[in-house]
């Protein structure tokens, strides 16, 4: 593995978490070598002590650069162009870097959310259910997060609804609404400009679901800007060294990904 100027890199992510496959892309475009450390969802590894102790939070990914401990998705992504400026994946024009940002935010606060209840219900679901009151109880409490807590909850006891369902999917829809109509208003390739960068990688994950959830989002007829947006991001060697597959393969734990990767995209 090709030693980086900037020391060791070790990840802690899923195969299907979205903000984990956001981290991947950017380390991928980047060309980082890194350490793969897989986390299994389904297993509560991520409510571990052990892992605790890296991200307090008991969330997916973490990157420990140096032995310093670095959490949420979107962070990680500016502190990697920070510490590794070359192959840069933020716009160098304040405005678009900006701009950059709002895409970030919407992605954490709009589609995150929408998203985790299709992923959860076929994932997580199967599982939970089948806990007594106190396995549930004592799973519980060992998640941090409020908001985490009620989703595993309702995965136990109060599984989402078909209108919940279908009211996520509408959410995800208005997401493929924006993307069509920046690229449109702007005429230029990515999101934010000329230059590609971590809005664009901040939606593929989402993009990726729509394109399982509601495919014909992703047909030229329908949303030609964003289609075309999609065939080239996908074309990307760095998309294609994330390992950014189906959900529902890479749901499953035993899922064969790489445990070390050595700058995959490098010719």
């Amino acid at each position: 593995m090709r030693e980086e100027p900037g020391g060791s890199l070790i990840l802690y992510h899923g195969w299907s978490s979205s903000a984990s496959r956001k981290v991947r892309f950017a380390l991928a475009e980047k060309q980082l070598a890194y350490t793969s450390h897989p986390i299994n969802v389904r297993k509560n590894e991520h409510h571990a002590p052990a892992y605790r102790k890296i991200n307090p939070n008991g969330l997916v990914p973490a990157l420990v650069h140096n032995g310093v401990q670095l959490i949420e998705s979107t962070f990680i992504g500016e502190y990697l162009d920070e510490a590794f400026p070359d192959r840069p994946i933020r716009p160098a024009d304040p405005v678009e870097r900006h701009a950059m940002r709002l895409w970030c935010r919407d992605v954490d606060e709009k589609y995150l959310p929408a998203v985790l209840k299709h992923n959860w219900q076929l994932t997580i679901h199967p599982i939970a259910r089948e806990w007594s009151d106190a396995e549930l109880d004592e799973k519980l409490a060992n998640i941090p997060n409020p908001q985490r807590r009620q989703f595993w909850y309702r995965m136990a006891r109060d599984p989402f609804t078909r209108d919940e369902l279908e009211e996520a999917t509408a959410v995800m829809r208005g997401l493929i609404r924006q993307m069509e109509e920046t690229l449109s208003v702007s005429d230029r390739p990515w999101l934010t400009g000329e230059t590609f960068s971590l809005a664009d990688i901040s939606v593929t994950p989402y993009v990726k679901r729509i394109e399982e959830l509601d495919p014909a989002q992703l047909d030229p007829s329908t949303n030609p800007r964003t289609a075309d947006w999609w065939q080239r991001l996908t074309a990307r060697p760095g998309f294609q060294a994330a390992h950014i597959g189906a959900y529902s393969e890479q749901a499953d734990p035993e899922y064969p990904g790489p445990r070390v990767t050595d700058n995959p995209v490098d010719t």
